[in-house]
Parts: structure tokens; sequence; C-alpha cells
């Protein structure tokens, strides 16, 4: 029976040695560990689709605050939106995420930036195993060139940038050090899920080998169509003799030559002709069989991608794509629902580091709320039911009821029932009475002006209202 004490040991899942010349700890034996999962990821299908699934929902329908989300945070331009949409991808692809914030001479935040979270180290702890500053390079490969030359992996290369602490105490100590602000180089404010100060590990680390098979086995099918032999049939002449097709002499070619122009699937069910030196019983027809790989690791392939989606907590997704538990859009409100419940980890992290970001921010923000609406199922056909069951949830905004009921979007309309006072107008008819609206909108028996008296009429608008159903605009602007 085997223990904990029998059982063979595991290697690590990847190492962290300090490289001293450079004052950092290594992601991995050569530093490249985030470098070399992304490259396995884009090699391997089931991989690749789980990880833009994973992303979406922890991005969720973005900030639930729509003035907060569209608010510029850099000198670059990027929106609070822009930033959640980078560490989105960057939470799936590695559990961690990295900003970076500037601070004026009152020691206040004036912009935050994303730093893409594979080009962050640890620096090496001191003595205590304080680790107080991050290195930032643009490219531990040291394969990115600027200005025609590589970026080399060196200390004069690398941004040595001091752990996020916003006291205002400890910020204006370090602009003294640094002599003025234009020389301070701010903070960096790093997370990882695996803990404080700690590399994490993908949630796909466990199936590397089984992305690595995906990749094995593309590669197998690849060459199997691309370079398998599949003529029909081989005829075979002796050297120099005339064959039916061609009554002149045959060029001199090799039997090398005859298989390499025969290979390939744009030479199925082709004739490979060969010729020999000596045979009494030529010309002869040979059929051959092809060697075919497809069925025989048709259990691999399966194994590998069904274990894929198992690390990324997919399940459903997979069984919905095979088709074994239906396809309909109850199934995918339950699948959007039980996956955007597993994201919810990954976001309260970007709430909370936004949270604490803009407590020390320079201006002030009208809002604290920095929730991420969690991704959720919108059918695509028109069903008002729906929709306005999940508007009343605060899971859509208007804009979102109003396009799909046909009718125009409001200037002011992305936003949530909680955000607004007013009822929309497809929520106050319900089903029927939309429906009545947009038969009164598309019949083309009755004039602009009749339309009109019809909705003041018999749905209680003011002129208006009823005016912009029908014109699209004001009245003093139609035309």
């Amino acid at each position: 029976m085997a223990t904990v004490k029998t059982v063979k040991k595991t290697e690590p899942r990847f190492d962290v040695p300090v490289i001293s010349n450079l004052g950092i700890q290594s992601y991995g034996h050569n530093n490249l560990y985030p470098q070399e999962i992304v490259a396995i990821v884009a090699a391997s299908e089931s991989a690749s689709s789980c990880i833009d699934r994973y992303k979406s929902f922890i991005q969720g329908n973005g900030f639930k605050d729509i003035p907060f989300s569209e608010t510029v945070l850099n000198a670059a331009g990027e929106t609070a939106d822009d930033i959640l949409q980078l560490l989105a991808s960057d939470m799936a692809n590695f559990r961690g995420i990295a900003l970076h914030v500037n601070y004026n001479v009152f020691g206040q935040i004036v912009e935050l930036s994303h730093i893409p979270f594979e080009n962050a180290r640890l620096c090496e702890p001191d003595s205590e195993g304080y680790i107080g500053q991050i290195a930032i390079h643009p490219d531990w490969t040291g394969k990115t060139k600027r200005a025609g030359k590589y970026i080399k992996v060196g200390k004069e290369n690398i941004d040595y940038i001091d752990v996020f602490n916003p006291r205002k105490e400890v910020v204006l100590a370090q602009i003294e050090a640094a002599e003025n602000i234009e020389n301070y180089k701010g903070q960096t404010l790093w997370l990882s899920e695996e803990g404080k100060q700690t590399y994490p590990k993908p949630v796909h680390d466990s199936v590397v080998s089984y992305m690595s098979t995906e990749e094995g086995l593309g590669n197998i099918l690849n060459r199997n169509s691309r370079n398998g032999l599949f003529p029909a049939s081989v005829f075979i002449t002796r050297k120099g003799q005339d064959t039916a097709e061609n009554e002149s002499e045959q060029d001199d070619t090799s039997i090398a030559d005859s298989i390499n122009k025969a290979q390939g699937d744009i030479n199925t069910g082709k004739v490979m002709h060969i010729e020999i030196e000596h045979d009494e019983e030529m010309p002869k027809f040979e059929r051959i069989q092809s060697a075919n790989y497809d069925k025989e690791f048709t259990v691999t392939t399966e194994t590998a991608s069904q274990k894929i989606y198992a690390a990324f907590n997919q399940e459903i997704w997979n069984r919905i794509m095979k088709g074994s538990i239906g396809f309909s859009s109850e199934i995918l409100r339950d699948a959007y629902e039980y996956y955007s419940t597993v994201t919810s980890k990954e976001r309260r992290m970007i709430e909370r580091a936004f949270n604490s970001i803009f407590k020390h921010w320079y201006a002030a923000i009208n809002t604290s709320d920095f929730t991420i609406q969690p991704l959720v199922f919108v059918p695509s056909e028109t069903n008002v039911d729906t929709l306005i069951k999940l508007y009343e949830k605060d899971m859509v905004k208007l804009n979102d009821i109003l396009s799909k009921t046909g009718l125009p979007e409001k200037q002011d309309g992305d936003k949530y029932l909680s955000d607004i006072e007013s009822t929309p107008l497809a929520v106050k008819l319900g089903v029927g009475g939309t429906q009545a609206l947009q038969s009164i909108l598309s019949d083309p028996n009755m004039s602009n002006e009749q339309k009109t008296g019809s909705l003041e009429e018999l749905f209680g608008l003011d002129q208006e209202s009823a005016q912009k159903l029908v014109y699209g605009k004001s009245f003093n602007n139609a035309g």
C-alpha cells in the first residue's frame, strides 16, 4: 500500500533559485516559466479555448460603475476597463497581476498602469526575508529589439521599483531618496493567488503534459495528412519501358523522387509510377495501404482534452461541446452561472487591488464600489421575459433590453436598474404591450402623425417621447 513515505516523490513544478548578478528570484529554472507556459498553451487547442473562456469570465461585464469604468487612468489614455481587460488576461494565464502607480509631490497616486505579469520578477529578499522591490524587464528572453538592438537582460535594462506601500510618509521618503519627483519610479502592486510574495502556478500547470500531448498529436495528424502516402496503387515498369500513358522515352527518375511526389493529401487516389531495372513480370499494378494513425490516437486525444477542461473547471463546457448534455438556453444559463461562481475569487482579487489604490487617488472618485459584474448568458433570440428578469436582477443594462426588443437605445441607457430611478418602457409594458407598440411603429398604413397619436393615447406617452419613438429624434429636428 502506497503511503506518503513510500510513494515516488514528485519534482517541484518550478524552481526559484536566486540570480545574484541581477538581484532577483528566478521564476523557474531558467527564469522563463511564464513565457514557456504561455507557449505550451498556445500550441494546445483545448487549453487555448479554456484560457479564452477563463479570461472572459474574469473580466465579466466590466465594472458595475459605468462612469468609473470610462475614467482615463494614465497618460497613455487607458481607462479602468482597458486595464481590467489586461488584468483578466494575466489572471487567466498566471493567477497573478501587477500594477504600477505614480505619485505627485504630495504623496498622492496620480496614475495607474498595467504591468504585464510575465515581465515582473520578485527581487532577492533581505536578511529578514522582506522583498522591497519588483524587477521589471520588457522581455526576459532577451529577444526583443529596440532601435535595431536586442534588449539585453542586464541590470542596466531592468527597472527596480519599490513594492506598493501608499503610506504618505513612506512615499515622501522614497521621493526624497530619489532626489526629486522626476527621478522617482513610483511603486508596483504585485499580487499572487499563491500567497504574499510567492510566484503563482496557473490552474493549468498540473496538465502541462496533456497540453503538450495535444501539440504532439496535432503534429502527428498533420504529418500523416501532409506527408503520408495516399495513392491508390503503384504502376511498376522496367526502366526505359514505354507506358500506355506516354509512348516517349521516360526521364530517369529515382524511386525516392517518385515517393516524394506521391506524398501528401493533394495526391490522394493518384497512381504512383516507379521504374526498376529487371523483372520478368513487368509491368504490373500493386495496391498500397497507407498507414493512418487517426483511430489509434482517438482515446488519447479525448483523454487529454478532458483533463485540460477539468483543470480549468470547465467540464460542463466540454460536455456541451460534445453534446452529451444537450444544448439549450437553460443549460447555457446554468453553465454561465456556475462558471461565474468559479471565477468570483479572481474578480474579487482585482476588485481589492483597485480599492487599495483608489483610497489614495489624488482626485475625488465618485464611487467606492469597484465590483466587476459577472458574465451572464443573454440569449441571442428576442426573449423579452428573460431580459426583463435579468434587468430586474441588475444583471443587464437598459439598452440591452431596448436593442433586443427593436426599440431605440437611450443616450443614458448603459445603466443597470439600480443606477436609475425610472423603469424602462419595455419593463412597464411587458411582452404583449411591447409587441403591440412594435406593431404600431412598423405599420406601413399609418402616417407618422397617426402613430404618434396612438402611442400617446394607448400607452400614455408624452408627445416628446412618442415622437422620439416614431421619428427617432425630437419632432423639431425631424426631417
